[in-house]
């Protein structure tokens, strides 16, 4: 019988994993374009791929997947870094809250 050596096993697997900030910076977004789904939001970063370009997503890639945006909402809920994220838009005045504009920053550790 032969075994794989361990490291075989150790590497990363899958795809490189979605720029955090761009998915928060979708989310974000979402309310304001009136998209109330992560199925809707899942297709507007799928087909629109200026939106995607703006929330900071590579373009060469696919958009992330409905699962995807669930979990990460998930994890602010569950941190409670929405609120946090909320009361610091509010204080930078929220002058990113144009629908055509979509280039907020957002730094967030999760």
């Amino acid at each position: 019988m032969y075994i794989l050596p361990r490291t075989l096993f150790s590497l990363p697997q899958g795809a490189p994993p979605h720029s955090r900030e761009a998915i928060i910076r979708a989310l974000l977004a979402a309310p304001l374009l009136g998209i109330s789904t992560f199925t809707a939001l899942h297709y507007r970063l799928d087909t629109d791929l200026r939106f995607r370009y703006q929330c900071g997503f590579d373009i060469s890639r696919r958009a992330p997947s409905i699962s995807t945006l669930s979990r990460v909402f998930a994890t602010i809920t569950k941190k409670e870094l929405a609120e946090q994220l909320f009361y610091d838009l509010v204080q930078n005045g929220m002058s990113w809250c144009s629908p055509y504009n979509y280039g907020m920053v957002v730094k967030v550790n999760i």
